[in-house]
């Protein structure tokens, strides 16, 4: 999955098989969709009043219309301009009526009008359900019937970690307006048409919701190497809490390169992780992604191109800089951490640990 998960798998890294065999297990058993954003991950640039959804692309409805066009700026302002559109990509397309799901589409960047109003102590989410983790702590799903009423009942329910709010035209019941949890952790959240889904402040842990940049490993906690600073000195591993929490080690993984993992009980870890506990109840593990997101890219972890010969290559670029001069040039098609150009379509298949590939988007 990626030299991160290289490193800390190593045999050397765990007290013994047992324990390695566990987090193979675990990797492999996630979710398809997670297992593959890990491996091969696309940045979409954020669009003005649009959620964007990343590597994923429309089933439309029943009345649903689908048009193509040239570009995406065509699709964009076309889209931006017409009431009835509902969502445009990167591929050019817009669509009027009603989207029924999404499938995986590496690649393609979804735009979806329609942003969920703020509320005051919660995080929203647009597009989005959840379910609980039921039998968990209590945990349970309880329906509403005022829109109105349900972000009141989550606030004075201590317990509430999410809510959500369904539009009339998708809920598909009129006496249900809304739903929120209680009593547990949050199972899993999905798209779902014009709903808007609220996680409280400080109940992270509890619902898990997914960062750009990381995989997110609901429920799970990891194990480090002792806080040592002078075992960190001689074998680059450290792992440690931060005494403002979950705030305070997300920011620090971020400015910190060598940052692995952090959790939402405000561990950290430098270098790499020794073990995972997936029944670890309302918390969450980040594990960042081994390949830095440029925007207008797709990433390709572990993986290089070696039938296409690059175009050119610049050993004094920054890996941003690189990401600049490549997305600047119309004839670019890509290229690599080793400052690879190519002007020809790109094939990362053939694997290589550590190697970062990225190939231009379309419409990018």
């Amino acid at each position: 999955m990626g030299k991160r998960w290289a490193l800390h798998t190593s045999t050397s890294k765990f007290q013994n098989m047992s324990t390695l065999t566990a987090v193979l297990l675990l990797l492999a058993t996630m979710k398809a969709c997670e297992a593959a954003a890990a491996a091969v991950k696309t940045a979409c640039p954020q669009k003005g009043n649009f959620q964007v959804w990343a590597d994923l692309t429309w089933q439309r409805g029943v009345s649903a219309v689908i048009t193509n066009l040239t570009a995406l700026t065509a699709a964009e302002v076309a889209c931006r301009s017409d009431p009835s559109c509902v969502s445009f990509n990167n591929l050019g397309q817009t669509i009027r009526g009603e989207i029924a799901s999404l499938t995986a589409q590496v690649g393609t960047c979804t735009y979806i009008k329609g942003v969920c109003p703020r509320r005051t102590g919660y995080t929203a989410y647009n597009h989005t359900t959840f379910s609980m983790l039921d039998g968990v702590e209590g945990a349970r799903r309880i329906n509403v019937s005022s829109a109105d009423e349900v972000q009141d009942v989550c606030d004075k329910d201590p317990s509430c970690p999410s809510f959500a709010v369904l539009a009339p035209s998708t809920n598909g019941n009129l006496a249900v307006a809304g739903f929120y949890g209680s009593s547990g952790p949050v199972q899993a959240y999905s798209f779902q048409y014009n709903t808007c889904t609220y996680v409280k402040d400080g109940m992270h842990g509890h619902a898990c919701p997914p960062k750009i940049g990381y995989t997110n490993l609901h429920h799970t906690t990891a194990s480090g190497p002792s806080p040592d600073y002078f075992a960190y000195a001689t074998t680059g591993y450290l792992s440690g809490v931060m005494p403002r929490g979950a705030a305070a080690a997300e920011e620090a993984c971020l400015a910190n390169s060598k940052c692995t993992a952090w959790s939402t009980d405000g561990d950290i870890w430098i270098g790499g992780v020794v073990s995972l506990n997936q029944r670890a109840f309302c918390t969450c593990t980040y594990v960042k992604d081994d390949c830095p997101l440029m925007p207008g890219f797709t990433a390709y972890t572990d993986l290089k191109d070696a039938t296409t010969s690059p175009a050119s290559r610049n050993i004094t670029l920054s890996l941003s800089d690189t990401r600049t001069r490549c997305i600047q040039d119309t004839n670019c098609k890509g290229f690599d951490m080793l400052r690879n150009f190519w002007t020809l379509n790109l094939n990362p298949t053939a694997s290589q640990e550590g190697m970062c590939t990225y190939v231009r988007a379309a419409g990018f």
